[in-house]
């Protein structure tokens, strides 16, 4: 018969309450049982995706996903009167195509191609970029080596996850987002490089949003706009900048933008410029 549990019995799990595992990667949970014997810890998905060993505690992220995913794991003893989670998030990927056009050659003899791209993220999470190489004839190169690099990694912080392509032509790495501002990442290839631009705000209900004072409709030689909103084409409808959400039906006024935030907004065709009552200004 199990021994009773008593006020000061307990299972905790060693990894913290939050983690954050990239997709399809392998995490070891641990878990230790205080003031109570046996033991031996059982693991579960409490919600979301991804997988957990029962037995051993080894937790397997789910695959690569548009948004985060956020799978919560419970460690439990004392046949279920003992538990404790962990909170795990998969970050979002964005999938960034080294593609067959013209420009220089990669090893394997495909190419790179500078399409501009933009990021955003909140502080203190993260962004996994998913590359793709190929040849001419569109066929994956393995065993590329594509490196990463930040302009501010105090912003932004760029790191390996595999940085050498594999049979179907993927590297991936992750971008830390450290703190409200903006960076560029560089992807390089030999003498081939291609920039993504990353924008990091505050999330959503965060008390510390800045205001900023910076005319950017003058920067932007249009002083008769006033406002940004978001672009009708712009996929989810919702996007947080400097802490600041924007949706289709809020136009933003220009004052509470940086000029960097702006203008990479309009140039990327994420924004357009308007007036107070979100009437677009040409």
């Amino acid at each position: 018969m199990p021994v009773p549990v008593t006020p000061d019995s307990s299972v905790v799990i060693q990894n913290g309450a939050t983690a954050v595992v990239v997709a399809l990667a392998s995490l070891q949970l641990q878990a230790t049982v205080t003031e109570y014997t046996p033991t031996d810890v059982a693991w579960s998905i409490l919600s979301g995706s991804g997988t957990v060993n029962p037995s051993t505690g080894k937790f397997t992220s789910p695959e690569p996903s548009s948004s985060d995913r956020i799978t919560v794991v419970q460690a439990s003893a004392a046949e279920g009167q003992l538990t404790d989670t962990i909170t795990i998030t998969t970050p979002a990927e964005v999938f960034c195509c080294l593609a067959p056009e013209v420009g220089d050659a990669l090893p394997g003899g495909g190419t790179m191609i500078s399409r501009p791209m933009l990021v955003t993220g909140y502080i203190g999470y993260g962004r996994v970029v998913t590359v793709y190489a190929k040849d001419g004839a569109g066929n994956p190169l393995n065993g590329v080596q594509v490196n990463i690099s930040s302009s501010d990694p105090h912003v932004a912080l760029a790191s390996a996850v595999s940085s050498c392509t594999k049979l179907d032509g993927s590297c991936r790495f992750y971008i830390n987002c450290i703190r409200a501002g903006s960076a560029v990442i560089t992807l390089t290839s030999g003498a081939v490089t291609t920039a993504i631009d990353v924008l990091v705000g505050y999330a959503p209900g965060n008390a510390s949003l800045p205001t900023y004072g910076v005319p950017v409709g003058v920067l932007l030689a249009k002083p008769q706009a006033t406002h940004l909103v978001i672009s009708p084409g712009y996929p989810g409808g919702i996007l947080v900048v400097g802490g600041i959400e924007m949706s289709q039906q809020k136009p933003i006024s220009l004052s509470r933008f940086n000029a960097t935030q702006a203008a990479y907004l309009v140039s990327y065709g994420v924004c357009i410029l308007c007036d107070a009552n979100g009437n677009p200004v040409i």
